[in-house]
């Protein structure tokens, strides 16, 4: 299985994805490989 994640960074407007997401463990930590570039989610497209 393959999981993603989306995040917003601290000013809440650019997102940061990882991709592929993995936890080893359960209640263990997140792995993942950051995804470039951020995403300014209120630029014009």
């Amino acid at each position: 299985m393959v999981l993603v994640i989306g995040v917003r960074d601290a000013l809440g407007k650019t997102l940061v994805q990882l991709e592929p997401l993995a936890r080893c463990q359960p209640g263990g930590s997140i792995y993942g490989w950051r995804y470039f570039p951020d995403v300014d989610i209120y630029s014009a497209w």
